[in-house]
C-alpha cells in the first residue's frame, strides 16, 4: 500500500491530460460512494474545489457527461459523514465557483424543461 496513494489520486484531478482527469473523477466517485473517510480525505484535499473548477472548465451543467460526474462527486462528498455541506459553507472559493453555475442552471433552458410540472399532472391533480 501507498499511503499517499489517495492523495494522489485526488491530484490527477488537476491533471492536463482529460482522460487521466476523467478516469480519476470515476475512480473517486464510486470510492467515495463506500467510504467516509475517502470522503474526508477528498473534501481535505480540496477535491470540492477542483471538482467546481471542472465543472467551470466544462462549462456549466450541460450535456457535459464529464460535468455530471463531477456533479455526482460533489453531492456524495456533500452526503451524510462527509463534512462536504460545511465546507462547501465555508469556503469563499468553493462559494464563487458554485455561484455561476447556480446563475447557468437557473437561467437554462434544461432546467425549465426538467424542473416544471406538465400541465397534464396538475390537471389530474385539480380533477381528483
Amino acid at each position: 500500500e501507498d499511503p499517499h496513494g489517495m492523495g494522489r489520486l485526488v491530484s490527477l484531478l488537476g491533471d492536463g491530460d482529460e482522460s487521466v482527469r476523467n478516469a480519476a473523477i470515476l475512480l473517486l466517485l464510486g470510492l467515495s460512494r463506500s467510504s467516509a473517510a475517502v470522503r474526508q480525505f477528498i473534501i481535505f484535499e480540496e477535491g470540492m474545489e477542483r471538482l467546481l473548477a471542472i465543472l467551470h472548465e466544462e462549462g456549466g451543467l450541460g450535456d457535459s457527461s464529464v460535468a455530471r460526474d463531477c456533479l455526482d462527486l460533489v453531492a456524495v462528498l456533500c452526503g451524510e459523514g462527509g463534512g462536504g455541506r460545511n465546507m462547501l459553507a465555508s469556503s469563499r472559493q468553493a462559494l464563487e465557483m458554485l455561484v455561476p453555475l447556480l446563475e447557468w442552471w437557473r437561467c437554462s433552458e434544461w432546467r425549465k424543461e426538467s424542473v416544471e410540472p406538465e400541465e397534464e399532472d396538475e390537471e389530474e391533480d385539480e380533477e381528483e
